[in-house]
């Protein structure tokens, strides 16, 4: 019965005991103990909880005292400080163009916006770009004489903006003369050039050697016909990831045989460079670069010293993209990689630019010991070749495309070229109707509206593809042929 009387106490939610109830009932020691501990727990609980609410309170109306100071506090701040950084910016152009003697005041005003505050800094640091591509496109850096031009005063402050600000500065240099001047600009940057994209003869590359240029993370390099003197300046730019070769090359071919650049950071690489450069240079060059370099598009020709071959391969294991025109796909026979996504070769005829056979070639790059090639994405445009040359060679390569997704075809330009890649492109979809070749095939398309073959030329493959039971074994939205003539398929 007292169990049971206690029982119900612990339960209820007073856990308080009167002294009649002590004199009336005879409970425990230990448990009368019990409840008055609990009873002064509880009271001392609720003076704390009191406590905190009045705390809160006073909390409370400190952030209102200062919420209403900070609203004083903006009302009293000058009205330049309460614009917006696209108005400070415009503000800042107009100062500049604004400057009576830019070649003496350029200078102090540039280093005052850079170093007032951090706002200022970094509005400054967003238009030093704006300000250094204007200068450098107008050929006034560092200023020699005083103007008094809208540009030229916008070039003073450009130069000296772009010397105090911590921004990164991207510099584009269309003259072709003046290479002191930007060699020096360079070495007042301090390791803060990014990027560079200018016009230069051979004969002056070796200016890129300088201190200044080692921060490059991208160059554009144009160049134009001179004596060759080699790219080796190229190797000093340990940090350049994005090189782009254009313009004309070499008087001599020879001047760059068994030579080459080592750019250990590099991961984009274009070459378009005409006439051929060698192939020696090339190879070299990309077992120098290989370690990182993700895009290689080589847009030029090759001057076969030392042709490719698969006894001497070049291992790029981060290569994803790969373009190659004209004699430059017979690279592809030294070439080995196993993470290439997207191979586009255009502009080859393989019976003058390759010895064999362009779908053995394909086979030989991709083929790996471990597992299947990763490409998706397969583009063959203008080639011309012929199906005798490749049948026997179509069905292995494609085991390792299991992984493609779209092919693209254009037929070469050679009178015959239209059939014979016709054919090819039919017998690569004839074998990919099996599920063992391309199974995850999505898009085939052949293009033959850049190719001046006859409107009866198209007619007979549509026909000899219906014959060859295409349309039965490859479903319809997986095939796509572009053509110029509605009539193509009366």
């Amino acid at each position: 019965m007292l169990s049971t009387k206690l029982a119900r106490t612990l339960r209820s939610s007073d856990y308080s005991i009167s002294e009649e109830d002590i004199r009336n009932r005879s409970y425990p020691r230990d448990n009368i103990a019990a409840f008055r501990r609990r009873e002064v727990l509880a009271n001392e609980l609720e003076q704390s909880l009191a406590e905190c609410i009045a705390e809160l309170a006073k909390l409370a109306e400190l952030k209102n005292a200062l919420t209403m100071r900070l609203r004083d506090l903006r009302a009293l701040l000058s009205p330049i400080r309460r614009l917006g950084d696209d108005d400070l910016s415009c503000i800042f152009n107009h100062l500049a163009l604004a400057l009576d003697n830019p070649s003496d005041r350029a200078a102090s005003f540039a280093r005052t916006i850079c170093k007032v505050c951090f706002r200022w800094n970094s509005v400054a640091r967003r238009m030093v770009n704006v300000w250094t591509y204007l200068s450098l496109q107008h050929n006034r850096l560092p200023p020699t004489t005083r103007r008094s031009s809208r540009t030229s005063r916008w070039a003073h402050f450009s130069y000296q903006a772009s010397l105090f600000s911590n921004a990164s500065i991207h510099v584009k240099w269309d003259h072709l003369s003046g290479f002191d001047e930007l060699s020096h600009f360079a070495s007042k940057c301090k390791g803060r050039l990014a990027s560079l994209v200018v016009y230069m003869p051979w004969t002056d590359v070796d200016v890129l050697a300088k201190d200044g240029f080692c921060s490059l993370r991208r160059l554009d390099l144009v160049l134009f016909h001179s004596q060759c003197l080699g790219l080796a300046a190229l190797g000093s730019m340990l940090r350049l990831e994005h090189l782009v070769l254009s313009g004309d090359g070499p008087s001599s071919g020879a001047d760059l045989e068994n030579t080459f650049f080592c750019l250990p950071s590099l991961r984009h690489l274009s070459i378009d460079i005409d006439p051929p450069l060698p192939s020696s240079f090339i190879a070299l060059s990309l077992a120098g670069s290989s370690l990182y370099l993700a895009t290689l598009h080589i847009r030029t020709g090759l001057s076969i010293d030392c042709p490719p071959t698969a006894a001497h391969p070049i291992q790029l294991p981060s290569l994803v993209d790969l373009l190659l025109e004209r004699s430059a796909c017979a690279l592809i026979w030294s070439l080995r990689t196993s993470g290439l996504k997207a191979l586009d070769l255009r502009n080859v005829d393989v019976s003058e630019d390759f010895d064999g056979s362009l779908f053995k070639g394909l086979h030989a790059m991709l083929a790996t010991a471990e597992d299947t090639s990763q490409l998706n994405a397969l583009s063959l445009s203008n080639v011309s070749t012929s199906l005798d040359r490749e049948k026997a060679a179509i069905r292995p390569c494609l085991l390792q495309l299991a992984n493609v997704t779209t092919i693209f075809v254009a037929p070469g330009r050679s009178s015959n070229g239209l059939w014979d890649i016709a054919d090819i492109f039919a017998h690569m979809l004839t074998v990919t109707a099996s599920a063992a070749y391309m199974p995850n095939l999505q898009i085939a398309t052949l293009d033959c509206r850049q190719t001046p073959a006859s409107l009866s030329l198209l007619r007979a493959f549509y026909h000899s593809r219906a014959r060859s039971q295409l349309v039965d074994s490859i479903p319809v939205q997986k095939l796509r042929i572009l053509y110029t003539d509605a009539a193509f398929l009366a």
